[in-house]
């Protein structure tokens, strides 16, 4: 995460960017900085695998005879949403056609969108809210299916991918 924010003043020296669990006083350095920076990037703040919850960002401004520090607490969340198929079932044979594609999301944070695969490609519009179902007009053949699930911090979980089967209806008479 790129956190940005100014640390200046009179007779600035150095600020130092730091972050810890809320309630715990284990600090740990993000970054420290010897140039004043107004209104730009402070630090890089590498959240991955850090358990979810709430943690205190810190920063310190140090001047020649004072320092001043601003504190904010946020969620961190990486866990990813959990997503998996109602219909089709793997394996399944389908008719060609409209063929209705649902699968469930859930996850500790909001669900912000699902969006469906077909052999590799997005179809439609991402479902913003449940039920997470989508119409596909299926051809002939044989398709691997997938869906992405995403929350609101951005972490995305897959349903994993499933093979469908998809027969031709037949149109011809006789001759």
């Amino acid at each position: 995460m790129t956190v940005k924010g100014s640390a200046w003043g009179r007779d600035f020296d150095h600020y130092a960017l730091s972050y810890s669990a809320t309630g715990t006083v284990d600090w740990k350095v993000i970054s420290i900085g010897r140039s004043p920076v107004i209104g730009g990037v402070l630090g890089y703040w590498d959240t991955r695998g850090m358990p979810d919850g709430n943690y205190t960002l810190r920063l310190v401004v140090f001047a020649k005879n004072y320092a001043v520090r601003s504190d904010i607490s946020l969620f961190v969340d990486t866990t990813a949403p959990e997503a998996e198929w109602v219909v089709p079932t793997d394996g399944a044979t389908l008719q060609e056609g409209d063929v209705t594609l649902k699968v469930t999301a859930s996850d500790d944070s909001p669900i912000s969108r699902v969006v469906f695969f077909v052999d590799g490609h997005a179809i439609g519009s991402s479902i913003s809210g449940p039920p997470y179902t989508l119409t596909w007009s299926a051809t002939a053949g044989d398709h691997h299916l997938n869906a992405l699930a995403y929350d609101a911090a951005g972490n995305s979980g897959s349903t994993g991918s499933i093979t469908v089967h998809v027969e031709g209806t037949s149109t011809g008479g006789t001759q």
